[in-house]
């Protein structure tokens, strides 16, 4: 099974990423408690496959589907070290765990490295809805991505106005 995750400028389709769900190889299991019950699965950073191998951003949806509305969802992405992902928003809330490395991250409409916070492993951020931000890796950079879909992202120029195809 694989999902696609939509990538929107200015309401249109900006692209399209198609990444592997867990049942098809994205996730491997690994050791399972005795009494699990039945769905349980446990997962370890090195067990990922990541989609997007040649690319400054990888990413493995770990559960469910970030591209149906009310569906929870689980994505890890992987920032190289000094990319920037370009000022954004979406729709719903976007909550954010720093798995390895350290996230830059911004608001507003402009990348301005010098006014970002630094958000070191194991930190936490919520960033609310329709708020413009941007992040950026710090060292090689895994983040745990979750919320409730349609995980929609709309890039938005230096005036803050959603960028036009």
């Amino acid at each position: 099974m694989t999902n696609i995750v939509h990538i929107r400028r200015g309401g249109r389709v900006w692209a399209t990423l198609a990444v592997a769900a867990a049942l098809s190889g994205a996730i491997t299991t690994t050791g399972v408690a005795q009494g699990a019950p039945p769905g349980h699965r446990s997962v370890r950073l090195s067990e990922i496959t990541w989609e997007g191998k040649a690319s400054a951003l990888q990413s493995a949806v770990l559960e469910g589907n970030p591209d149906t509305a009310g569906s929870s969802y689980t994505l890890a992405l992987k920032l190289a070290d000094g990319f920037w992902i370009q000022p954004h928003f979406h729709p719903n809330p976007k909550k954010i765990v720093v798995l390895s490395g350290v996230l830059l991250m911004g608001m507003g409409d402009s990348v301005v490295s010098r006014r970002t916070e630094a958000l070191p492993v194991g930190a936490f951020s919520i960033v609310p809805p329709n708020a413009h931000h941007y992040e950026g890796g710090k060292g090689e950079t895994v983040i745990l991505l979750y919320g409730v879909g349609p995980l929609l992202t709309t890039y938005v120029d230096a005036r803050g106005a959603p960028k036009k195809q």
